[in-house]
């Protein structure tokens, strides 16, 4: 019972992340293509 907890732990920390790099990169992105709009304006 507590490797089960214990895999569902690992699991949960894997997924927020896998989340929040994917988040930072989502920002990167919006943030690259706000400068280049900045830019040609």
């Amino acid at each position: 019972m507590r490797r089960v907890a214990t895999e569902q732990t690992e699991y949960a920390a894997h997924r927020m992340a896998t989340s929040a790099v994917v988040f930072a990169a989502i920002q990167e992105v919006a943030a690259s293509k706000t400068q280049i709009l900045y830019k040609s304006s």
